[in-house]
């Protein structure tokens, strides 16, 4: 049986462990491994996408290894689904860190991948609509900014619709505002072509 202070550190110590690998810089890492300097479209970026992918399944995998009992006597009876929230907490901190990632003086990517390696264990639902609009966009648009954006805003809606309702929601609101909020230029970019093209 777990003690009381080990109850309360379990699930401290996985949101760190999802902060920091979250904010692990493959792509920087790699681009120095293959003798580039910029982040951005890296040799191979396939390798690059998977490994940030890996970040929010990863931090999703681990919260829910550890178990859900230390929840019991900390979210009461009026929170939904502790165990759901904790997980998609562990996701959420898992974006921050590739968002803000402290190797980077707290700068970093757009927070995509990670969202979609937590959405593939939390609500593959809304990771499978997500990931059809973000290639069809692909194929259709040539924009992977616009993929992105719509990918993102795709697999929200799904989960909303087709999710298990709860107060976790809360958390994946937040994760999903994150990762639109650093599309913030893509967003304005697209309009400003948009308002070109008109």
């Amino acid at each position: 049986m777990e003690s009381p202070l080990m109850s309360k550190f379990l699930p401290a110590l996985v949101f760190a462990i999802a902060f920091l690998s979250g904010s692990i810089p493959f792509g920087n890492l790699l681009g120095r491994l293959f003798g580039r300097t910029s982040r951005g479209a890296w040799i191979p970026p396939v390798l690059v996408a998977v490994l940030d992918v890996f970040k929010g399944a990863v931090a999703v995998f681990l919260m829910q290894s550890v178990g859900f009992e230390f929840l019991s006597g900390l979210a009461g009876s009026e929170v939904a689904s502790p165990g759901l929230a904790a997980e998609w907490a562990a996701a959420f901190f898992a974006v921050t860190g590739h968002c803000f990632s402290p190797w980077l003086h707290f700068k970093g990517g757009r927070g995509v991948a990670p969202m979609f390696g937590a959405l593939i264990l939390l609500s593959p639902v809304a990771a499978a609509a997500g990931l059809v609009v973000f290639g069809v966009t692909m194929l259709t648009k040539r924009s992977v900014q616009l993929a992105s954006i719509a990918s993102v805003v795709v697999a929200g809606v799904t989960h909303m619709v087709f999710g298990r309702p709860g107060t976790y929601l809360i958390v994946g609101a937040a994760m999903l505002f994150l990762v639109l909020a650093r599309h913030e230029k893509d967003m304005d970019a697209l309009l400003d072509d948009r308002e070109k093209a008109v």
